[in-house]
Formats: C-alpha cells, sequence, structure tokens
C-alpha cells in the first residue's frame, strides 16, 4: 500500500501515489546531522545535493557571506548513504562527503529528494 492518494495510471499501466511526487527539500549545518525520512513502503530518491555556501546561508544568517559549493561528489556521497533507503542520517562534515569547499568557513549541506513507492499496485 502507498502513502496518501493513490491511483493506477492506465495509459503507462503503473500505479502513481501522488505524495510520492512532492520535491522535499532540507539544509544541514556543518557538525549536525542530516536527516531523511519517507513515509512507509517508499524509500528515498536524491535530486540534489550541494555543500558550501551561499547568499542564503541558513548557519550564521548574519555573516559577510562568500559563496562556494563542493563538486558533483557530494550528491554521489548522499545518494551512497541513502539511495532506496526509507530512512537516512549523516553526519555533515568535510570529512564525511569527501570536499572541503571553503576551508574555515561554516558551511551547509542542501538536499531535494523524493519518497518513491518502494512497491505500488
Amino acid at each position: 500500500m502507498c502513502p496518501r492518494t493513490c491511483f493506477y495510471d492506465y495509459y503507462t499501466s503503473r500505479g502513481v501515489c501522488t505524495e510520492t511526487l512532492r520535491t522535499f527539500h532540507t539544509q544541514t549545518c556543518d557538525g549536525d546531522t542530516l536527516q531523511l525520512e519517507c513515509w512507509p513502503n517508499t524509500v528515498l530518491s536524491v535530486y540534489t545535493a550541494r555543500y558550501g555556501r551561499g547568499q542564503d546561508t541558513p548557519c550564521l544568517p548574519t555573516a559577510p557571506v562568500s559563496s562556494c559549493t563542493a563538486s558533483a561528489n557530494v550528491l554521489m556521497r548522499v545518494e551512497e548513504e541513502c539511495k532506496k533507503q526509507r530512512t537516512c542520517q549523516l553526519l555533515v562534515s568535510s570529512s564525511t562527503l569527501g570536499s572541503d569547499p571553503c576551508p574555515g568557513e561554516p558551511k551547509f549541506l542542501d538536499v531535494a529528494y523524493k519518497c518513491r513507492p518502494s512497491r505500488c499496485f
């Protein structure tokens, strides 16, 4: 059984759960733990993961901001830890994520993900 409202799409011959189409977005500061969670019978599907700082840095909103972000390896690292799981926890740090785009500066991890059905219909 899928979360929320499900229907059968006769054109694609597949079940579709409308809540799984929603994109969730979270930002986690350096030293904190990223926590992603989906409903029962759904799994995580990470779409973007950026590590660094920018104009909207949540960790130091009053500090002068210089922009810097890490490479695509951050997305690969988050996917490795969280893909096809219902919940995921990951310490946000340059050592965990494999790069430090702004040495000595506070950073954050920005993640967008969906909850896909692990099975539906």
